[in-house]
């Protein structure tokens, strides 16, 4: 008897020709009186204890070998992938079959299950149709789909002991029914319609899943009114009780085509002319024509998006759309111009917690009757239409990012909304100011001819040479280019700020140069140009004592280093470079030095001598020696020992026996040969030791770079971090805030980028997140906010097993199990 056959369970029930696979998991598990599903799937080897629930989605879609646990129930493996959700095809698994239908992948929902009560008490156990998402109530019994336990306040999930009962024991079968109305009925119809016949009838824009699919996406574009094209139909991960609304808010506008398309586009029209009576109706209907022109599946759905661009032309091309007046002023005469507060929340499209912030900051006071002017909120309304992400002002202005959050720390640009202005929880700023900074700037550009704006300096190039170590902040620079204090002698709008072309002797007189010998001193790159030297060498020089320098602090934060024109007259005198003597007699650099050396010169530095990277000969010696019998000369000794014919050098034994920078490189994944020289550097790699013996060539033994792989590449105990997420099964925005920030999780560096993760570190968080959540996971689990749970710890309700206070991790994790019940309220 085979080890599979000995743990076959004991009760096997037959599936369900309509059952969801993860519920049939759940019904072995109430029939052999275990507590979870993963038990099940810890016998089968589909799951781990820890991570289980978030291995039901891969294992529902047809993501996992289903032989084990068709062994242990003693059936087919092809009647449980009947159950499972199978790709229609082996290139994508972006559609998936389900019964007959092939239904887009993010149209499934796994993450918190819904139930039709009514379907349990007939027959215990779970529907295909409730892992749809766009499926909301149940077209047999018209009430309502359910995710939420009444007797807990939790949200339903896989782990729980029946199908028909919460993890807490209590009947689902006794939450009271709530019946469904026909918005919220009819999409449910037509799921249900295409999963058993394969389409959808009696609708002239939905013929299949995906298209069904698509015209919520875009319907969802259309009544997310700003931003208006950046909504995303994201209904997958989401309780019953959100898809409904959602489902049924993006599908209203098609319900009854073309009908219910026109009385959507009446009503923006209202409310658009109210705002601007003088628009025609193609500039109101302007923002809906970019939601349909970005629309995303318009190439995978050209006969929805078609038919929807050709009624939308038609509409407002029609008299009926140019004769639509703006929504009705109020009644009574002593109103007229107020709108109400719950108006107002709809008007500007925002939650009411988010609309009493606004108005605090944002609005004059309201009248007595709690009603707003008209007029304010439309100004309000506009200002919210136009803001923008700092990103996304970054971009306005033509600078990074940081910088754009540099300008806005100085407040040479200011914030509209935002954690420290309103407690909105991103920064949002007013794209006019930013337009209107750059109008500004444009208004003081002096018009300068070509020839007299050579000697301006473009803010790209300071931000290039001078930023990092300028006395003046980059915030600084702007703000006295706005205030007039430095001259604009040239601007290109399209690169915005740094196109500016500032006059160099304003800004010189900004930033304020007062050294009264500046002019006699040189600074490196000067030097550099002037000994036709590369800076590491000009460096190594002033190491090895060669050249003496002075760190003068000439308009820079920290001291740079200088060097007097004097030195330099007296270093020429004193030494000449063997790179000067090749270049004036035609000469190879290095075989000059050896002919040299040859000759009696001794260096005073260069390779093998001092570290130098260059030859350095003592003038008066070179001044002693004979060129011309120099250059006859044809036997002398090389540094490498140049040997014999027929023999073999030193420096070919070496490229036999050991890996020159390239073999590494090649050896690393064809990495550049800098990148050997930066593992060098940060000691990941020791070159052999030959005293310039080989060369400048670096050479590694085998050994050595062996062990290097095997200590990070090719390590077991390694995971790269492109693979921790899908190790941790957690987003990597989570793994980001929750884990590295706080370092609770700390990477391996490789020395090239490449950062990598302990296993038994991974395994480590595995287990703690078998129990514990962090603060925005307990948010989400509980449906409340981090502010919520910030409150619970000042209150006393909530205690951290982990963070601040607690031990040395700068971020919270609570109980799992506390945490819930500690922020839900509990039922007497």
């Amino acid at each position: 008897m085979t080890q599979t056959a000995r743990r076959k369970l004991l009760i096997r029930p037959a599936p369900m020709s309509d059952e969801s696979l993860p519920g049939y998991l759940v019904r072995l598990t109430e029939a052999n009186a275990y507590d979870s599903p993963s038990v099940i799937l810890g016998l089968t080897g589909l799951a781990n204890s820890n991570s289980w629930l978030s291995r039901i989605p891969p294992i529902a879609k047809g993501q996992a070998n289903l032989k084990p646990l068709a062994a242990i129930v003693d059936k087919t493996s092809e009647s449980l992938e009947g159950l499972s959700y199978q790709p229609v095809s082996t290139d994508s698994e972006l559609r998936l079959r389900v019964g007959l239908a092939q239904v887009p992948s993010n149209l499934l929902s796994f993450r918190k299950p819904a139930v039709c009560v009514k379907c349990l008490t007939e027959s215990e156990y779970h529907r295909q149709l409730w892992d749809l998402a766009p499926y909301t109530a149940c077209h047999a019994h018209g009430i309502e789909l359910t995710s939420l336990c009444t007797a807990c306040g939790e949200y339903i999930n896989w782990a729980r002991p029946s199908v028909s009962k919460c993890r807490c024991n209590a009947d689902l079968t006794a939450v009271k029914p709530v019946s469904a109305d026909e918005e919220k009925l009819l999409v449910s119809r037509m799921v249900a319609e295409c999963i058993e016949t394969g389409t959808i009838t009696d609708h002239p824009l939905v013929r299949d899943m995906a298209s069904l699919g698509a015209l919520l996406h875009i319907g969802y574009m259309l009544t997310k009114k700003r931003p208006w094209s950046g909504a995303t139909l994201g209904i997958r991960d989401c309780p019953v009780e959100e898809r409904r609304n959602d489902v049924a808010t993006a599908f209203a506008p098609f319900s009854q085509w073309p009908l219910s398309f026109e009385i959507f586009l009446r009503d923006v029209i209202k409310v658009e002319r109210a705002k601007f009576p003088f628009f025609s109706t193609s500039a109101l209907m302007h923002r809906v024509s970019m939601t349909l022109d970005r629309f995303p599946y318009k190439d995978e759905q050209p006969a929805v998006y078609n038919t929807i661009m050709d009624k939308f032309h038609d509409f407002i091309a029609s008299d009926e759309a140019r004769a639509i007046s703006p929504l009705d002023p109020p009644r009574k005469p002593e109103t007229l111009g107020l709108i109400g507060s719950k108006s107002t929340i709809g008007l500007l499209d925002v939650t009411a917690p988010s609309f009493a912030s606004l108005a605090k900051h944002h609005l004059p006071d309201p009248q007595e009757d709690g009603c707003y002017f008209f007029k304010d909120v439309i100004g309000l309304k506009n200002t919210l239409d136009q803001l923008v992400t700092l990103k996304e002002a970054a971009h306005i202005l033509g600078i990074s990012p940081h910088n754009a959050k540099l300008l806005l720390s100085a407040e040479v640009i200011k914030a509209f909304r935002g954690p420290q202005i309103d407690g909105y929880r991103d920064i949002l700023i007013d794209a006019m100011t930013l337009n209107q900074m750059l109008a500004k700037i444009d208004e003081r550009n002096v018009l300068l001819s070509n020839e007299d704006r050579r000697g301006s300096v473009a803010v790209s190039e300071y931000l290039k040479t001078h930023k990092n170590s300028s006395t003046k902040k980059f915030s600084q620079i702007i703000q006295a280019t706005l205030d007039g204090i430095i001259n604009v002698v040239g601007f290109d709008k399209e690169l915005g700020l740094l196109g500016i072309y500032l006059d160099k002797a304003s800004l010189l007189r900004f930033i304020g140069i007062n050294d009264p010998d500046r002019d006699n001193l040189l600074t490196v790159d000067d030097l550099t140009r002037k000994l036709n030297l590369y800076k590491s060498a000009v460096y190594q020089l002033m190491a090895n004592g060669l050249i003496q320098f002075q760190r003068r602090k000439i308009n820079h934060r920290t001291p740079q280093r200088y060097i007097t024109k004097l030195e330099l007259i007296h270093f020429r005198k004193q030494y000449v470079l063997a790179r000067e003597i090749a270049t004036k007699h035609g000469f190879n650099v290095t075989n000059l030095a050896e002919r040299l050396m040859n000759a009696g010169a001794t260096p005073v530095s260069g390779p093998g001598i001092d570290s130098g990277l260059i030859y350095v000969f003592p003038r008066r010696q070179v001044d002693q020696l004979d060129m011309s019998e120099i250059k006859r000369n044809t036997i002398y000794r090389t540094r490498a020992g140049r040997p014999k014919k027929g023999e073999r050098s030193l420096r070919a034994e070496a490229e036999t026996r050991y890996m020159d920078s390239e073999d590494v490189a090649k050896l690393l994944g064809n990495i550049s040969v800098q990148k050997v020289a930066r593992l060098v550097k940060g000691g990941f790699l020791k070159p052999l030791e030959h005293g310039g013996a080989l060369g400048n060539k670096r050479f590694f033994s085998r050994e050595t770079v062996t062990a290097y792989l095997e200590a990070y590449q090719d390590n077991k105990e390694l995971v790269g971090l492109e693979h921790v997420t899908k190790w941790l099964g957690i987003a990597k925005r989570r793994l980001e805030i929750d884990w590295l920030k706080p370092k609770r999780l700390v990477l391996v560096d490789d020395g090239l980028g490449g950062r990598y993760a302990k296993r038994g570190d991974l395994e480590r968080i595995k287990a703690l997140r078998g129990f514990a959540v962090s603060t925005q996971e307990l948010a989400n689990l509980t449906g409340k906010t981090r502010q919520d749970i910030g409150n619970a710890i000042r209150l006393g309700k909530l205690s951290p097993i982990s963070g601040p206070g607690v031990d040395e991790f700068s971020n919270y994790m609570f109980d799992h199990e506390i945490g819930v019940q500690a922020i839900l309220p509990q039922n007497d």
